[in-house]
């Protein structure tokens, strides 16, 4: 292995060498940096192209007349002008409802006392509105409420920086909705147990009326019903005395076999 003797090589010589790598390690940075923000607006045309502009024009930014609402009764009027219309939904009378309901009691609250959970909860339990309803009624209310702040933290910006519904500030309970809150009175109770009677007498009569159908009987004549199967004795009268047994049973029991075997010169006489 040769080595090369790092002191013969003169001064000027390291210098034009450090020089090089020097500027060529800058160029190299350089040329990085420049294609990454080639890359970054070659995206941005294509982009702008998709969407059908033409992206030698600047862009005009139209003025928007959205102004942030104050009370919460712009809010909700927001919320259904912005959200609830466009969307289409079906329950479009039921949401409008339940708007008028929260205005009429929160509507002129400025915009962030909904961030805090008293006032919903005196609403829930303390306002004309929970007395007149049931529970409910009034969770529907609070539902439309909580889908309106979930709106309301997507703008941009945002219109509320946290939403008081959760386990620690504004409930839900749902169990609430199906608890029995009166007994009833002999009167309903007596009613109730004369329907579960009826139908349960009703249920027992279809069964005995499957269990009691006859099978039809196997006969000469299976076309012809029983004798005391017809309605009309001049009917019974035609049809005469059918019995209802098996006519294979008839030699059982009196010393003839079911199936006679006849004697050979019978069976040569008469094949």
């Amino acid at each position: 292995m040769v080595r090369r003797d790092v002191s013969r090589v003169p001064v000027s010589d390291a210098r034009e060498r450090i020089r090089r790598a020097t500027d060529g390690a800058a160029q190299t940075a350089a040329d990085s940096v420049n294609g990454e923000e080639a890359r970054h607006w070659e995206r941005l045309l294509i982009g702008e192209i998709q969407a059908g502009r033409d992206p030698r024009r600047p862009r005009t930014r139209r003025p928007t007349n959205d102004a942030t609402p104050k009370s919460i009764a712009e809010f909700l009027d927001a919320y259904v002008n912005r959200c609830v219309k466009p969307a289409g939904l079906r329950s479009i009378r039921s949401v409008h409802s339940r708007v008028a309901a929260l205005k009429d009691d929160l509507g002129e609250l400025p915009l962030d006392a909904l961030e805090e959970p008293d006032d919903i909860n005196r609403f829930k339990t303390e306002s004309d509105y929970a007395d007149e309803v049931e529970i409910a009624t009034v969770h529907r209310v609070l539902e439309t409420l909580r889908a309106a702040m979930n709106w309301g933290m997507a703008q941009t910006p945002p219109l509320f920086k946290k939403s008081p519904f959760h386990r620690f500030r504004v409930r839900m309970n749902k169990k609430l909705e199906t608890t029995r809150d009166r007994r009833l009175s002999r009167n309903e109770e007596k009613r109730l147990l004369d329907t579960a009677l009826s139908e349960d007498e009703h249920a027992r009569a279809s069964v005995r009326w499957a269990a009691a159908a006859r099978p039809y009987h196997r006969r000469d004549r299976a076309l012809l019903p029983a004798r005391r199967d017809v309605a009309n004795s001049e009917q019974a009268d035609q049809l005469g005395d059918v019995p209802d047994r098996d006519p294979r049973g008839d030699g059982k029991g009196q010393g003839e076999p079911a199936n006679p075997v006849q004697p050979a010169r019978a069976t040569r006489r008469d094949p």
